[in-house]
């Protein structure tokens, strides 16, 4: 079914490149028929990312900012 609406779109001349998407398409029906068999990516796998951690020390508000100015952070870069 894929391979005869994919040869429509070519012949109607709808879809530019169809030599190669027919190539790339040609090389991925099988993984492609598996996936909708089975329900499952194979390529579809996200490794848990644990959150960010910063390991600066947090300026308060009275602490000197860390540009240099000599202001304190809250009227310096603290707006």
């Amino acid at each position: 079914m894929l391979d005869a609406l994919f040869k429509h779109l070519a012949d109607e001349h709808v879809v530019a490149h169809s030599f190669e998407i027919a190539q790339g398409l040609a090389a991925t029906t099988g993984e492609f028929l598996e996936t909708v068999r089975t329900g499952q990516n194979l390529h579809h796998h996200h490794a848990r990312q644990e959150p960010v951690v910063h390991q600066a020390e947090k300026l308060g508000r009275n602490d000197p900012c860390s540009c240099g100015s000599g202001k304190k952070f809250k009227k310096c870069h603290g707006k």
